[in-house]
């Protein structure tokens, strides 16, 4: 973790791969606005309830497997079911 208690993930990583793709050098929406002379005069840590929100949506994913991989096809779904359980166990 950084400074700002934000995860970076080395280029290489699955992060990296799949779900990052184009986002260049991965600023933070917080360097931005500072570079932007905007004042941040508070932040809050999402992280609880991103992890619930995490766990619902792959429960959800899981519930609708057959309509997921017929849209976006297995490989994609597995993927997506993967970070997303990485991601609420973190």
């Amino acid at each position: 973790m950084n400074q700002a208690g934000i995860s970076v993930y080395p280029p290489d990583s699955l992060t990296a791969m799949y779900f990052l793709t184009g986002t260049g050098n991965n600023q933070t929406i917080q360097t931005l606005m500072e570079d932007s002379d905007f004042e941040i005069a508070d932040v809050e840590s999402l992280r609880p309830h991103y992890a619930l929100t995490l766990r619902h949506w792959v429960n959800r994913l899981e519930q609708n497997y057959k309509q997921a991989v017929s849209l976006v096809g297995e490989r994609t779904y597995r993927i997506w079911r993967l970070y997303m359980t990485m991601r609420h166990t973190v």
